[in-house]
Formats: structure tokens, C-alpha cells, sequence
């Protein structure tokens, strides 16, 4: 019995071994994208495979019930996120881990709208509607939305169908006039797709010729459907004999020269050898394109230029054969944007044309760019053109009614229709696309407009703002690029407003007050022009945005001498140069560009604007008239963010941007600034080991920074250069740095915007723009960033390197890359390492510090680990920053750690908490561990407290000449020394100038250089003296400087003394005591390169208006981040957040909702518990 007993025993311990590893995998898995108390609308959708990797454990689906089927039995245990619904027996695979309810963003209706590039109905079900669409791409190359889209419902809802299609920006389709299910369609870069099952899928059946060619037209033969062809760019024809099988290229007459845009083709419905093309419709890419109109009478094989009554008149746009008169082609053309346009009509097929005359009375029309008239009534027809222009003819052009009012009026600035369709059943029914707002339809004949752009939206939504005027407090304004304005009253869908007098396609950001329901200001985007940075139009509405009104800052004044040769002097000794002299005094007066506006939410009178060339402006009377107060900001005119205490309007915040950011307050609405903290230059080193000194040079030191790059010092910190180009060729945001013990010149580099190590062999030395290489990448759907680096201590190639995928608790693994091969050392590990520590003589002792889950040690090169840590040994369960190996003895460890439990919804309360908690598998920080310094003295069996810090001890540096020696940085406390090896501790912050930041990340000594980095305030230098003292010299000091590019503020609505402040480069920073000081709130967010700084480069951050401990955070690219307790910690707040590219971030009044605005897709938004 007792051998059965041994052989259950060992059976037991097998399936628990397994179980443990499937629940270590369960923790990773489920905490990619954890959230708490964040739901959306639960919907349980059709099964599909996308969904298999969340099965139930037990294998168990019936293959009828929507979502995952457990088994009633297994019940929760068995989810992979631990939600089980027990009426359907299934795991609710929409639950997000630690959320009550569910946590998603939902993607909202809109607001609708875009750039629509054609529309087509289909000619046997007009209710089938098919529209090609422009994705806003915006030069980021990312595929969101755009391309094909159906509607089966006349436009009220649209699908994506766009399989099989690589580019999604469709400027051509056309259905095969004898098989609806026949469909073609034509992109920018020239490619030609083709369906044969009604645009379920498509195949490419044309290449582009090269870059920028661009399909604007396609036809296709009625009496013979094989016969297909297609305008491009630079006057070329792309004709088709077999259905699109294969190609010929042919040239309209001269256009190849002139790179002519073949903007459309069509063929008689009468003779189908007879063809038409125009020519020269837009000028986008070549300002020589003149020609016009072109005719064939051979199907398109040859192509003859027409010019009888023509004379003058280039830029063709659009034709269109009379349905009933076998002779009569009308035809349009104008510039869009510059030249007006005319309608001419010809009664014998092209030989000879007329103008048709347009009555006065309208607004100026511009150029023209369609033409359709109605296959059943041919006296009916519609030209539209620049602006939204719509006109429409009954008596065959003879009189004419300008058509366009309502939604469709609405003045978005540069839009202009793109195509008419009109329904073959139905001459009333119209739907027309726009370049900038989207689809319309009308079913009166145009006498009134519906915008039907519903799950249709191709703009960027940069400016999002509470809407106090709903009543409830559920509203919320939108402003999207190239879209317009719309507003929210709570529910999923958008209203467009009818922006009158806009005349700019939307505002990159808007102030809104609830001290005036009706007043918004909006604030057009950064331009560039001729290397000049402005920004388009500052405006305000005084009526919920119906109206607008262009606002003029006074007018900045230069004073300049100018410089003029000087034919009186002699240009001795100047190498026989000219010599100049100073001339008049010139004065020159420039307009105010505004950045962003902010209203007193006590007194809507008062407003305050900042601009990037004017400083600050004010206005008490609504924004009539405006005065410059800049008085104190020390000549600086760059302001990017303007911020009003909401508890005491008399105080102001602003941000300066640029090689010496700054904050400033005003204690009396901007009659008077000052700086906040001369210190905080958003300069972070956030880590212990980016901050390094080459080994044999004292003098040289290495700083990386949060997003501003990596920097080197050769004099001891007193001035600094960035590694590697513009171009970010070097480690842009690095977390960690290492240098080879056994070759200096060999330096590693860890990379906060993507999981990847870098290697230079040179010290970082540059001798051309690619000294630094990527030497490693984790895998990007596994990682988020690489977080540690470590140096094997005689080779120089082989390399300890570890990653994380936030939450930072749980998610993790550590690498080792030897030469070519790459081992995975991190199974046994609780994941989520931040040091690792290698003993120099015996290499394969190993030690790892983890968040939360404590301190491993391996001795046999990382195979197996052994927790150090929670075994009642002195050291307890915590979370820890640094760890050093004594070198002079080896048994002596030292380690850093940090304090304080994880709010709940950082810990796996919901994912099998009873066994998994029971087993020690998911576990807090102990309440009762100490922020300070661990050491010991037999390799990590036993350890003892030798310093209490007064925040996070961040930092250990044994000094290289007396071991005994030690330095300590502290979060919140500066430095400490120690020189009796942890016995006793002073503070060195008051030595010679004195540290003015005490928000320490790390401390490095070598020999008398002292360097000490900071979070904000970039690094501090000082000397060490024989007692071991330091003397801080603030000549080598708060350097290197980052230059900003962005800047946001923003108060906590009920307690005034915290402040954020986030930059771009730098991240978000908060303050607790009015500006003194202040602490990086960075909490496991990454970095992130922005190719347009001043558009793209901030965070988008708010701050929940009825419970402040609430913020959400997002980052263009890597999306948001929510936290619960004011960004002390943070959690991934990314389910269903389909595009990570977050512009502005919002919440409603009553912060119910937190919404997200879009680069080139919907706003989002998540309902806040």
C-alpha cells in the first residue's frame, strides 16, 4: 500500500507541476491588456477562429452557442479570463481580466465622414451601394480603414470589403453593366482590382507602372463586358480585351509630356466604339496639366485631341452622353480650387462645342469635376464641383438650381464632390461623395441632404472637448480633419453641425467652458511652409459651433537692422571679401499663430490663447480683443499649453517649449509670470543603468533619456552631444545602457518604443550615421520594450537581456544570446525583470531583481532560478530596481528596492484567485517591506535592512577603489553614502551648489567623478572629496537638455496642488505641492518616434472631472493607459482600441465616458465605473 500510496503521491505532483505552469501561462496570457472597472456594451459575436486561442481549458465548444462553451462543470476555472457565464455554460470571452463589467472601448459611429472617392449603385439592387474611400494615412503608411466599402441598405450602414485589396485608397470603381457581381476598382498607386462576387473579394489584375500613377477612371464596355478600360496618370489608357486578363498601354496625343490625369472615361451607349476621355483634371502632382478633351472611334485603340470651340479652355474633368440623342455630349472642366469652370455641350458627338451659360446669383463655382445625367430622363442633370458646389438642370441645361443646402453645405474648407450617382429607378434619389465629408444622399431631388457615413470615417480626430450644453452632462464635441465638427449627447452616434463661415477642415484642438454652454473656441493644426512652422485659423462660435468667426491676435512686432554692402571700407586681411555694414532700422509685424486656447470655467469672459511665436494672449470679453502677457516668460514666445487652476481662476500655467522648456505660473492671470521650477527640464533618466562611465574614463558618461535620445559627455557632464542623427539611427528612448567589462568600446543599449537591443562598437563614438545597429528584437506581439541588459564579464558578445509587456507585474522573459544562439532562460521566472547582476568570477551565477516578484539567483547560467526572496530570510516580498555583486567579494549582494502594495486592479484578483492564490502562484507586495537597501553577506541566503529610504531606493554603486563605499540613490531622498559598507548613511544633497532635484534614478562614481540622474532635472555632477563627501557643481549640472517639441498641463479638478505636466520628449510628470517638485509618473508606459513632432509628438492625457484619481494617458501608437490612483501605477487600457494612433483623449462632464480620438479611424469610447 505504501508503494501505491508514493506512486499517487508522484502522480499528484506531476499534474500539480503542469497545472502551476498552464496557470503561469494563464497569468502572462490573460494580463496583456488588463484594465478595471472600464466596460462597454457586452455582445457575445459569432464564433469565429481569431477566437480558438481563448478556449476553455477542457477543450469543450459546441459549435452552436455563440463564444466558447466550458462546460458547466468547469465553470470559471477553466476561462482563460476567468469570466464564465453559467446560463449559456460558456466563458464570456468579451470580459476583460479585473474589469466588474467588461473592459472595451467601443467604437463609435463616427463622426462620419472623409474623404469619399467615388460611388456606385448597383444597377439591379439600388439599395447595393459601393463607395471607394481615401485612408487617412496621413505620410504614417498605416492601413487604417479606407478602401472599398458596401452599403445593402442605401447608404444607412456600410461594411469593409476589402480582401484581397493591398492599397486602400480607391479613386475609381465601376460594375460591369451586365453582371453585378463583376466590379473593378482602381488605386493611387495604379493597381486595378477586380471581384466577380459583388466585392466579397477581390485580385489584383493590373500592377502599378511606378509610384503615384493613380487609377482615376474605369469603363467598361456594355455590349461587351470583356472590353475594360482605365485612366491613370501622365495621359495614360489602360485598355483590356479579355476582362482584365491582360493590359496595353496607350497614350492620349502629347499628354506624356504633360502628365495629363485621365480623370474619366465613357463610352457611348449608343456606339460603343465611340469614346470619350478628359484630361487635366486636377493639378496634384504636375501644374502642366493642360490638355483636355480626347475622342476615340476605334474602342479605345487610338485617341484624337479635340479643340473645335474648345480654344482656351484645358483641364477636363468629366463627359456624358445624352441617353436619348445619339449626338449630344456634354462635358466640365475647371481647376479645382483656382479657375472657374464651364459646361459645354456638343450636337454632333465632339465635332464642335458650346458653352451652356451658368446664371449669376450663385457663389463663385470653381472648377467643375463631374457630370451625370439620368438614363430615363434626359432633360434631368447634375454638374457639382469646388466647394460642395451641386447644380441641377430639368430643361436640358437650359436653366439651372443650385442644389446644395443643409448638412451638405456645411463649410468644411477644401472639400469639394468627387462623384454623382444617380439611381436608375428612381430620379430622385441622389448620393453623391465628397473629398472631405463624406457620402450624401437625397431623396427629394436634392431639395434636402441626409449624410449617410455611418461606420463610414476616414479623417484623424484631434480635438475632443466636453459638450456642456447636453442636459444630463453626457456630451461631447468631435473635430476631425478634413470632417468637420460634430457632437455626442451620450449615445454611439454623431451629429454634424452646420459649420457656417468654417472654412478650414477641422481644429486640431477646441476649448469649451461650463460657464458658457454655447462659446467654443477651436484652434486649426500646425503648418509647415517653406520650412516655417505656423498654424491655420484661431476661430470661436458663440452658438454651439453653427457659426464661426475668424479671430486676429495683434500683430507681432519685429525690429531688425538691415545689412548692406559697404563700398567704403576696405576689406583688409579678409581674404578679399566683401565687407558689410549695418543699414536702416526695419520694422516688420507678423500675425500670431495659436497653438491652443483655455477658458475660465468660472467666467467664460476670460480666455487665454498660446501661441508658438507670441507667447501668451488674453481675452476678458469673449474673445473680441486680445492683449500679449508676457511679462516674465524671459523672452520665450513658444507656448504650447495654457492651464487655469479650477479652483482659483487667478492662476495660470503655462508651458514653453523648445531647447530650454519651461513652466511658469501667474498668480494673477497673466499680468505676471514665473518660472515653477528652473530645475525641471523634462530631461529623465529613469533608470539605474542609464546612466553609465566608460571604464576607463572618468570624464565620460552616458545618459539615455525618456524619448530625447542618448547622450555622451567627454568633460565630466559639463557639456553634452546626442548620439547618432535625426533620423533616430541611435537608441532613441533607451531603458537600460551596458558596456562590456572585457571591451569598453563595445556599449548595448535597451529601446523603450520597441522590445529590441542595440549594439555600438565604438563607445558611441560616431564615425557615420549607422554606428549604432539593432543587435536584438524580441518578438513585438509578445513584448512591449526591452527592459535590462547584461554584459557576460569576458565576452563581449554574449549577452543577458530581458523585455516586458506591461502590466510590468506579470509579463516578461529574459534572453540570452551567445554569438548566433539564443536561449530563453525566463520559464522558471515570475517574469518582468529590471536588473540582472552577473558574478565577474564565476559567470554563471546569475541575479535577477523582478517587479514585485522579488530577487532570483541562478548558478548554472540561467537554466534554473531559485527565489531569494519571501523566505522569511530578511529580505521580503517586493518589488526591486537594482542589484550589485560586491567584486571583491562576491558573497557580498546588494539590492534596491521599492515599497508599498499594487492597487488591486494591478494584481490577477479575478483569474483563478482561490487556487492560484493559495498556491503563492499570484501574490502582493508584503505591506510590511521596506523602501531601502538589502544586503548580504553568504550569496543571497540571508539578508538584512542597512538603509531605509525615504522613497524607493532606485540605485546601489559600490565605489571601484573601496568597497566599503557605498552610494545609494533615492527616489525622494537624493543621495546617500555609506562608508563602512552599509553600517551608517548621511545624505549628500547640500554639498557645494547642492542638488536641486531630489527625484534620484541613479548614482555613478568613478574615482572623484560623481554622477547622479534625476526624473526631470537630466543629470547632476559633482566632486568627491578624501571623506567621501560630495561637492555638487552646478556648472556640470541639470544637463543634458532635451529639445521639446509639445507640452500638455493639466490641475487636478478638486485638489490644486497636484499638477501634471506632460512633454514630448520627457513624459508625464505630476507635482503634489503646487510646482516645488516633481516626480515622473511613467509607470510602465512606453516611448514612441514620431516622424512629425510638432503634430504628433505628445501625450494625450485627461483627467476624470468627478473622481481625480481616475487619469487616462495615451501614447500616439501604443495607445492608452488607465490609472486609478492619480498614475502612481497604470495599467494597458487597450481592448478594442482597434488603432493605437490616439490623438485627444476626453471625458464627458459627469466623466461616465472617456473618449478617444483617432488617427484615421472612429473615436472610441469606454464607460467608466
Amino acid at each position: 500500500m505504501r508503494r501505491e500510496y508514493k506512486v499517487i503521491l508522484i502522480i499528484l505532483m506531476l499534474v500539480l507541476a503542469v497545472f502551476l505552469t498552464a496557470c503561469d501561462d494563464l497569468v502572462g496570457e490573460a494580463y496583456r491588456d488588463a484594465s478595471k472597472r472600464v466596460k462597454g456594451t457586452r455582445s457575445l459575436p459569432a464564433y469565429d477562429e481569431s477566437k480558438v486561442a481563448l478556449k476553455c481549458n477542457d477543450g469543450i465548444w459546441n459549435g452552436k452557442e455563440q463564444g466558447v462553451d466550458c462546460g458547466r462543470a468547469c465553470g470559471k476555472s477553466c476561462c482563460r479570463n476567468g469570466f464564465h457565464d453559467k446560463n449559456l455554460g460558456e466563458c464570456d470571452i468579451d470580459r476583460g481580466v479585473n474589469c466588474k463589467n467588461g473592459c472595451v472601448w467601443e467604437k463609435t459611429n463616427g463622426p462620419g465622414g472623409g474623404k469619399t472617392l467615388t460611388i456606385a449603385i448597383d444597377p439591379i439592387n439600388t439599395n447595393i451601394l459601393y463607395t471607394g474611400t481615401y485612408p487617412l494615412t496621413n505620410n504614417e503608411f498605416y492601413p487604417y480603414d479606407g478602401g472599398v466599402y458596401k452599403s445593402y441598405d442605401a447608404g444607412l450602414t456600410w461594411q469593409e470589403k476589402n480582401k484581397g485589396i493591398d492599397n486602400k485608397e480607391i479613386w475609381a470603381m465601376r460594375i460591369d453593366p451586365n453582371n453585378n457581381n463583376i466590379i473593378y476598382a482602381g488605386s493611387n498607386d495604379g493597381d486595378i482590382y477586380k471581384s466577380t462576387d459583388a466585392a466579397e473579394s477581390w485580385v489584383k489584375v493590373k500592377d502599378k507602372v511606378d509610384n503615384f500613377e493613380t487609377i482615376f477612371s474605369i469603363e467598361v464596355d456594355s455590349e461587351n463586358s470583356n472590353l475594360v478600360l482605365a485612366g491613370s496618370r501622365y495621359g495614360r489608357i489602360y485598355r483590356s480585351e479579355d476582362g482584365g486578363n491582360s493590359w496595353e498601354t496607350i497614350y492620349t496625343e502629347g499628354s506624356i509630356e504633360k502628365g495629363g490625369v485621365i480623370s474619366s472615361i465613357h463610352i457611348s451607349p449608343h456606339y460603343s466604339n465611340i469614346i470619350f476621355a478628359t484630361s487635366g483634371f486636377m493639378d496634384v502632382w504636375d501644374s502642366n496639366s493642360d490638355y483636355g478633351l480626347f475622342k476615340s472611334i476605334d474602342n479605345g485603340k487610338t485617341w484624337t485631341p479635340i479643340t473645335n470651340g474648345l480654344e482656351g479652355n484645358v483641364n477636363f474633368g468629366d463627359t456624358a452622353f445624352d441617353p436619348e440623342n445619339e449626338n449630344v455630349v456634354y462635358a466640365v472642366n475647371g481647376l479645382i480650387g483656382k479657375e472657374q469652370g464651364n459646361i459645354f455641350k456638343s450636337d454632333n458627338l465632339g465635332e464642335s462645342w458650346s458653352i451652356i451659360n451658368i446664371p449669376g446669383g450663385y457663389p463663385e463655382f470653381g472648377g467643375f469635376t463631374s457630370i451625370e445625367i439620368h438614363y430615363e430622363q434626359s432633360n434631368m442633370m447634375y454638374v457639382s464641383g469646388d466647394g460642395m458646389t451641386l447644380l441641377k438642370s430639368i430643361d436640358s441645361g437650359e436653366t439651372w438650381e443650385y442644389m446644395t443646402s443643409g448638412v451638405m453645405s456645411s463649410d468644411n474648407g477644401g472639400s469639394f464632390i468627387t462623384g454623382i450617382s444617380l439611381d436608375p429607378d428612381n430620379p430622385n434619389k441622389i448620393y453623391v461623395a465628397s473629398y472631405a465629408s463624406g457620402n450624401f444622399r437625397s431623396v427629394n431631388g436634392g431639395e434636402t441632404w441626409e449624410e449617410i457615413n455611418n461606420h463610414l470615417t476616414f479623417s484623424y480626430t484631434k480635438a475632443l472637448a466636453p459638450d456642456y450644453s447636453i442636459r444630463g452632462g453626457g456630451g461631447v464635441y468631435a473635430s476631425s480633419f478634413t470632417n468637420g465638427i460634430h457632437r455626442t449627447s451620450g449615445s454611439l452616434d454623431w451629429q454634424r453641425i452646420l459649420n457656417n463661415n468654417l472654412g478650414i477642415n477641422g481644429f486640431a484642438r477646441l476649448a469649451t467652458t461650463p460657464a458658457d454652454i454655447n462659446l467654443i473656441y477651436g484652434v486649426g493644426d500646425l503648418i509647415l511652409t517653406a520650412g516655417k512652422t505656423s498654424t491655420e485659423e484661431f476661430r470661436v462660435s458663440y452658438d454651439k459651433g453653427k457659426n464661426w468667426q475668424i479671430i486676429t491676435l495683434p500683430l507681432l512686432t519685429t525690429k531688425f537692422l538691415t545689412i548692406v554692402k559697404d563700398p567704403t571700407r576696405v576689406p583688409v586681411m579678409r581674404g578679399g571679401k566683401n565687407v558689410f555694414s549695418m543699414g536702416a532700422e526695419v520694422i516688420a509685424t507678423t500675425e500670431a499663430h495659436v497653438f491652443s486656447a483655455a477658458i475660465d470655467s468660472t467666467n467664460a469672459n476670460t480666455a487665454y490663447a498660446a501661441t508658438i511665436d507670441g507667447g501668451v494672449y488674453r481675452t476678458d470679453d469673449k474673445g473680441q480683443t486680445w492683449n500679449q502677457k508676457n511679462n516674465g516668460l524671459g523672452g520665450q514666445t513658444d507656448i504650447r499649453t495654457v492651464a487655469i487652476d479650477p479652483l482659483n481662476s487667478n492662476k495660470v500655467y503655462a508651458g514653453a517649449v523648445g531647447d530650454n522648456p519651461k513652466v511658469y505660473y501667474s498668480n494673477n492671470k497673466g499680468e505676471l509670470w514665473q518660472i515653477l521650477n528652473d530645475d525641471l527640464t523634462f530631461t529623465t533618466i529613469s533608470g539605474h543603468s542609464q546612466l553609465q562611465i566608460h571604464p576607463d574614463n572618468k570624464n565620460k558618461v552616458y545618459a539615455g533619456t525618456w524619448g530625447g535620445g542618448t547622450f555622451m559627455s567627454t568633460d565630466a557632464g559639463k557639456n553634452w552631444d546626442r548620439l547618432g542623427t535625426d533620423n533616430w539611427d541611435a537608441p532613441f528612448s533607451p531603458t537600460c545602457l551596458a558596456i562590456s567589462p572585457s571591451d569598453p568600446n563595445v556599449i548595448y543599449a535597451c529601446d523603450r518604443t520597441s522590445p529590441q537591443i542595440w549594439r555600438h562598437n565604438n563607445a558611441g563614438v560616431d564615425e557615420g550615421p549607422h554606428n549604432w545597429f539593432p543587435y536584438y528584437s524580441f518578438e513585438e506581439d509578445e513584448y512591449m520594450t526591452t527592459s535590462a541588459v547584461a554584459v557576460h564579464p569576458t565576452d563581449s558578445n554574449k549577452i543577458y537581456m530581458a523585455a516586458f509587456k506591461p502590466p510590468i507585474a506579470h509579463g516578461g522573459g529574459l534572453h540570452l544570446k551567445d554569438g548566433g544562439e539564443i536561449v530563453d532562460l525566463g520559464k522558471d521566472l515570475p517574469r518582468s525583470v529590471l536588473d540582472i547582476a552577473i558574478n565577474p568570477s564565476y559567470p554563471n551565477i546569475i541575479y535577477v531583481t523582478l517587479h514585485v516578484h522579488g530577487v532570483y539567483k541562478s548558478i548554472n547560467g540561467g537554466q534554473t532560478w531559485k527565489q531569494l526572496d519571501d523566505k522569511g530570510n530578511g529580505l521580503p516580498r517586493t518589488g526591486f530596481f537594482d542589484i550589485d555583486i560586491d567584486p571583491m567579494d562576491t558573497d557580498i549582494i546588494y539590492t534596491a528596492g521599492l515599497c508599498g502594495e499594487l492597487p488591486d486592479y494591478i494584481m490577477p484578483q479575478n483569474l483563478v484567485p482561490f487556487i492560484l492564490q493559495k498556491l503563492g502562484v499570484i501574490k502582493n507586495i508584503d505591506p510590511n517591506a521596506k523602501c531601502g537597501v538589502y544586503k548580504s553577506i553568504n550569496a543571497g541566503e540571508d539578508w538584512e535592512l542597512v538603509l531605509e529610504t525615504i522613497g524607493a531606493a532606485t540605485g546601489i554603486e559600490i565605489d571601484g577603489n573601496d568597497h566599503n563605499v557605498l552610494y545609494v540613490s533615492d527616489s525622494s531622498g537624493g543621495v546617500w553614502v555609506s562608508t563602512n559598507g552599509g553600517e551608517n548613511w548621511v545624505q549628500e544633497n547640500t554639498g557645494g551648489d547642492g542638488l536641486d532635484s531630489l527625484t534620484m534614478t541613479s548614482v555613478k562614481v568613478k574615482d572623484d567623478k560623481v554622477y547622479a540622474s534625476t526624473q526631470g532635472s537630466g543629470v547632476y555632477a559633482g566632486q568627491l572629496t578624501d571623506d567621501y563627501s560630495i561637492v555638487w557643481d552646478n556648472q556640470r549640472s541639470n544637463k543634458p537638455k532635451v529639445h521639446v517639441f509639445n507640452m500638455q498641463i493639466n490641475v487636478d479638478p478638486q485638489d490644486n496642488d497636484i499638477i501634471y505636466a506632460s512633454a514630448y520628449p520627457g513624459g508625464l510628470f505630476r507635482s503634489d505641492d503646487s510646482g516645488e517638485n516633481w516626480a515622473g509618473k511613467n509607470f510602465a508606459t512606453p516611448s514612441f518616434i514620431s516622424n512629425d513632432p510638432n503634430r504628433k509628438g505628445y501625450y494625450a492625457f485627461a483627467i476624470n472631472p468627478t473622481n481625480p484619481e481616475n487619469v487616462v494617458l495615451c501614447i500616439f501608437s501604443k495607445g492608452c493607459f488607465i490609472s486609478y490612483d492619480k498614475r502612481d501605477t497604470a495599467v494597458p487600457f487597450n481592448t478594442g482600441l482597434e488603432i493605437k494612433d490616439v490623438y485627444s483623449i476626453a471625458f464627458d462632464p459627469l466623466g461616465n465616458y472617456v473618449y478617444a480620438g483617432t488617427n484615421g479611424g472612429s473615436v472610441f469610447r469606454a464607460k467608466i465605473e
